[in-house]
């Protein structure tokens, strides 16, 4: 896979998470995320050969958030603020994470 700052990773980080939800990952075709994204065909089959490849991408997103959001908030002594900042950040994350423009931190 291609790294650094490209238009394929531009899009992703300006990519609605809302648009999985409303359209459902296996009624989603790689024509409709071009056109969500911005990309064209030619410029998403650079990153993404298949669906699988897109779902292998997730799937690493995911495991890496699952480790790196509680790791956050490791410092924070008592476990059920600790949960609750956990949850919060996730639902944060997969909701209004796009528009963000300031770190989501406890206090």
């Amino acid at each position: 896979m291609n790294s650094g700052n490209t238009p394929f990773h531009y899009a992703v980080q300006n990519f609605r998470p809302v648009f999985f939800q409303q359209t459902g990952f296996t009624s989603m075709s790689l024509r409709d995320l071009s056109r969500e994204s911005g990309l064209s065909m030619g410029g998403l089959y650079g990153y993404i050969k298949t669906k699988d490849d897109l779902a292998a991408m997730i799937e690493d997103v995911v495991r890496y958030c699952s480790c790196a959001i509680p790791e956050r908030f490791s410092a924070c002594a008592d476990p059920q603020v600790r949960l609750a900042a956990t949850c919060a950040l996730t639902v944060f994350l997969g909701e209004l994470a796009p528009t963000a423009s300031a770190p989501y931190t406890i206090e």
